[in-house]
């Protein structure tokens, strides 16, 4: 009998494809057990098809709850249950519910019921605790470099060349967001550096007024209800620019190359190694983190993308909180840009 493996994958956008593409190194090394990943309903679309793994959509904790008991009932228990991402007290109940043989977690918090876990789980990267968690059970298993998912880069291939220059600006949280002035200057910026390609700004429903009236007449306003929307209209793509969020990831999975604006996060964390993907971000910052959430308006994501759109304006600090980190430099704001490039040349 197969080995069965149950990976459970309860995170935002952008760390479901990463784990996924820890799940398809790890799928690719063991064609004879049976992998099965059970994935937030809104995401398992994107990522249902890649090869080797069994995706289980939920929408809610009863569909989970009721997943486990059916197929323990019906099916037996799982050999492992091991946790890519995810956290809350929900996740012990599932690891019980599941009745496996052995118990993977992230760390040590649920040591009484999960009681493997990596002895020191690294944060360096986006990957790393996926990663970790996947090698216990196979040491040997290499860590992904690149973001690929096949059924996505599919599509685009399937289209004779992208021509439309995509734009994401917000994110889940503010201080990663652009205003409307900045976005209306990259805009300007990106119709004379791609002259003749639409310009596509993908929102949410309710977030079009962030595009300003003054922007060029490419610019289309591109809402996305649905994931699947949200694909189709990558398709059409030939580059991507925007701030640090899961619209990225997406992009990066399909192929698509990248520019993405740091402010407060870190580019060498949330990039892969061997991306088609360039991180702007000012040079005074580093690789350092910032973790002031309280910020409302990320002086250093504005100034990032403006020094890159060549507008010698400075942003000024007053509407940033007392602790911002820029504000050690606020006797000489004329701030550089530094560029990270990552698995190939600088466009």
């Amino acid at each position: 009998m197969p080995e069965k493996i149950l990976f459970l994958v309860r995170g935002k956008f952008g760390d479901t494809l990463v784990s996924f593409s820890v799940l398809k190194e790890y799928a690719a090394r063991h064609p004879d057990q049976e992998i099965t990943a059970l994935v937030r309903r809104n995401y398992a679309e994107i990522v249902a098809g890649e090869g080797g793994i069994q995706v289980v959509p939920y929408k809610n904790r009863l569909q989970v709850f009721l997943y486990l008991l059916a197929r323990r009932l019906l099916r037996g228990r799982f050999d492992v249950f091991a946790v890519l991402v995810g956290y809350g007290d929900i996740v012990p109940k599932l690891a019980r519910l599941s009745g496996a043989r052995r118990k993977i977690y992230l760390d040590g918090r649920f040591a009484d019921v999960l009681p493997e876990y990596p002895p020191a789980l690294s944060m360096d990267r986006q990957v790393d605790p996926p990663w970790q968690v996947a090698s216990l059970l196979d040491p040997a298993l290499p860590k992904p470099e690149a973001l690929r998912m096949e059924t996505l880069t599919a599509r685009r291939r399937g289209k004779e060349c992208g021509e439309a220059i995509g734009i994401a600006p917000l994110s889940d949280e503010k201080r990663r967001d652009m205003d409307a002035p900045t976005l209306g200057t990259l805009l300007g910026h990106l119709a004379v550096r791609h002259p003749g390609s639409p310009l596509y700004v993908f929102l949410n429903p309710g977030e079009e007024s962030i595009v300003p009236p003054s922007a060029p007449s490419a610019t289309r306003r591109r809402t996305f209800p649905s994931l699947p929307q949200l694909v189709d209209d990558y398709a059409d793509l030939s580059e991507w620019y925007g701030t640090d969020t899961g619209l990225y990831h997406l992009a990066a999975a399909s192929g698509i190359p990248c520019t993405v604006f740091f402010g407060p996060t870190q580019p060498k964390k949330n990039v892969m190694p061997r991306q088609d993907t360039r991180g702007i971000r000012l040079e005074v910052l580093d690789q350092d983190h910032c973790d002031i959430k309280s910020c409302r308006f990320a002086a250093c994501l504005h100034q990032a993308i403006i020094n890159h759109c060549g507008v010698p304006d400075v942003v000024g600090l007053e509407p940033t909180p007392p602790e911002c980190p820029l504000r050690r430099f606020a006797d000489d704001l004329r701030l550089h840009n530094r560029e990270f490039v990552f698995g190939g040349e600088a466009r």
